[in-house]
């Protein structure tokens, strides 16, 4: 969801095929409520799963940030589980606030789950005809109240089957878009800058509005506007220039004459983990 937001901040009128909820790294074990899970290495679409044994109440899961659901059909959780789950026996609570607070709306599975194997838990959110569902418009988090004893959550994810592309086709252009900026600086590899990383973004978005025409106009200027940006991001990097419409991207100290301030993966990682992981291979 955070590079989502952060490549179509630039656009409007998207449709894309899936949205992770979740991006599960190390620190993922944090944002459970009620249990410490285990980091098992069942893999869905991310690197692993956390297993939770000896349910007894609801499982409630943090989001990293707010998330903008109401353009979804349906939410799909990839699980693990030892025993057979029957349709319309998990309820999955949309929230508005921490911590499984303020519920938007509550669904039942609609399919069943045999144990032993890694299967998807799908929950129809009512959505008809890819209307707007405006309650559903600012997720904080979600609540799994769970028949059986133990689970291994995989994956989440809002899904519309009415899109123009797909999650997969971002992941192909974001990387084109490092490659597009690293041959303009002549390097083998994107040095850790935040504004590089934006450039990603912009520059990702212009890929969008091209390739798909029939999509999203830019809610501020023209297609060749964000392909200037990239343009001006990656040669005020190169002469250590202050950009004068990036601030607050902009980092300390990158003026003319003066060394620039580096940054880390570490102090980035909150805000671009999603691009971290793509372009420099998963880093946590």
């Amino acid at each position: 969801m955070q590079l989502i937001r952060n490549v179509f901040k630039y656009l409007e009128n998207y449709s894309i095929n899936n949205i992770k909820l979740d991006n599960f790294d190390n620190e993922s074990i944090f944002n459970f409520v009620n249990y410490t899970p285990i980091i098992d290495d069942i893999v869905s679409t991310n690197r692993f799963s956390f297993k939770i044994d000896n349910i007894d109440e609801p499982i409630i899961y943090n989001l990293d940030s707010v998330v903008n659901l109401s353009d979804r059909k349906s939410i799909e959780i990839d699980v693990f589980s030892s025993s057979d789950i029957d349709e319309e026996t998990i309820i999955l609570d949309l929230c508005s606030g921490v911590n499984g607070n303020a519920i938007r709306g509550s669904f039942k599975n609609t399919n069943s789950i045999t144990s032993g194997n890694l299967m998807t838990l799908v929950f129809n959110l009512g959505n008809i005809n890819n209307t707007r569902l405006r309650h559903f418009s600012n997720i904080r988090s979600l609540r799994l109240t769970v028949p059986n004893n133990d689970l291994n959550i995989c994956s989440i994810e809002g899904v519309n089957d009415e899109y123009i592309f797909t999650y997969d086709d971002l992941i192909q252009i974001i990387k084109a878009s490092n490659r597009y900026i690293l041959n303009q600086l002549n390097m083998n590899k994107l040095p850790i800058d935040e504004n590089l990383f934006e450039a990603i973004y912009k520059y990702s978005a212009y890929t969008i509005w091209e390739k798909f025409s029939a999509t999203p106009r830019n809610t501020k200027k023209g297609l060749d506007y964000l392909k200037k940006e990239t343009d001006n991001i990656i040669k005020y990097y190169l002469t250590r220039g202050v950009h004068p419409h990036l601030i607050p991207y902009t980092n300390k100290g990158r003026h003319r004459n003066q060394n620039n301030t580096i940054s880390t993966l570490d102090e980035l990682y909150d805000n671009h983990k999603e691009l971290i992981n793509i372009i420099y291979g998963y880093y946590r």
